[in-house]
Parts: structure tokens; C-alpha cells; sequence
């Protein structure tokens, strides 16, 4: 009897006859290997460039791109790699997101310092959560008391009673003309 184990056998395959030679049998087939989606990595790099184009107009808008740029760059990675346009969308969008995340950081914080600041930001959310108590007017006094505050070269908000009408609003000059502003005193030093 033959020995399957025996190294004849084995070179000649077991069970054959010498002159067939050895027995080759067919290999699997290769399991399918997803090697990512070039779409998703095109649309990753779009979505870099516009966080970071739209971080100049809306910065709101740079983040939801830089979220989606992360996003579709993740899921265009193959099994064994990620296509070099999606890491770049991904790297464009990862800065989008740090340099408009650092400049609202930098805004808060600045606010947030001093007590004008503080009390902007509360009468301001206090607006967003009860806009049903709040008239167009209040929100305009509220805008016109904020961004209007020190335009005067005093430092302080404007006082009618220092204008040359007495107390009384500016006459309305009927268009696009200029308000009259008085003429400084000679003793006043204008450099």
C-alpha cells in the first residue's frame, strides 16, 4: 500500500500515477477588496475648499462644510488606504474648523472680559429666547445704545443737550445731506 505521507507520493501526487506529475488545484477566488469611493473623496476636497472660502464670508457656514469635508473623506477610505484627495479635503476642512473655532473662542473671550461685554451678550440671548416680548424698536435702541456708544470724540454716547438746538433732535436735512456739526473753538487743540 501506498503512503500518502511518503515524499514519492507527494512529489507525484498522492494517488496518481507517476507520469500524470502533481496535481495543482485551483486557488479561491480573491475575496473583493473595497478600495474606496473616489466620489466621496472628490466631494471631501470640495467641501475643504469651501470651509475654508466661506470661513470669510459666513463663518457658520465654514464649520457645517468642514464637518462634511471630515465626513466624506472618512467614508471614501478603502479597506487598505484613503485616496490622497480626501486626505487633503480632510486636512483643508480639519483647518477650516480650528481657525473659525479659534476666532469665535478669541471674540468670546474678548466679550466675555469686561462687564459691557457680559451685559451685551445677556440683553442679547435674552432677545433670541423672548423675541415675542421685544418690538422692533427696542431692538433697535438696544443695536443703536451698543454700536453707537462711543462715536463721539468725548468717549461717551451723545447728549442732545450739548447739541446747538437746545436739547432738540437735529433737523431732518431731507436726504443724503450731511447733519450740521458745529465748528470747534479756537481754544481747542486739533491735532
Amino acid at each position: 500500500m501506498n503512503n500518502p505521507y511518503d515524499e514519492n507520493n507527494q512529489q507525484m501526487g498522492y494517488g496518481q500515477e507517476p507520469s500524470q506529475g502533481p496535481v495543482i488545484y485551483p486557488e479561491p477566488p480573491a475575496e473583493h477588496i473595497y478600495q474606496g469611493s473616489p466620489g466621496f473623496a472628490s466631494a471631501s476636497l470640495s467641501m475643504g475648499i469651501l470651509s475654508l472660502v466661506s470661513m470669510c464670508c459666513f463663518p457658520p457656514l465654514a464649520l457645517l462644510f468642514g464637518g462634511l469635508g471630515i465626513l466624506f473623506g472618512v467614508i471614501s477610505k478603502g479597506t487598505y488606504a484613503r485616496p490622497g484627495n480626501a486626505k487633503a479635503g480632510m486636512a483643508l476642512s480639519s483647518a477650516g474648523i480650528a481657525i473659525v473655532a479659534a476666532i469665535i473662542l478669541f471674540f468670546a473671550s474678548t466679550m466675555l472680559s469686561t462687564v459691557e461685554g457680559r451685559t451685551f451678550v445677556s440683553q442679547y440671548l435674552h432677545i433670541l429666547t423672548h423675541p415675542e416680548q421685544y418690538t422692533e424698536d427696542d431692538i433697535y435702541n438696544f443695536l443703536q445704545d451698543y454700536l453707537y456708544r462711543n462715536t463721539n470724540p468725548g468717549g461717551g454716547s451723545y447728549d442732545n443737550s450739548t447739541s446747538p438746538y437746545g436739547g432738540e433732535d437735529l433737523p431732518d436735512s431731507g436726504g443724503d445731506q450731511d447733519h450740521y456739526y458745529p465748528a470747534p473753538d479756537e481754544g481747542d487743540n486739533f491735532i
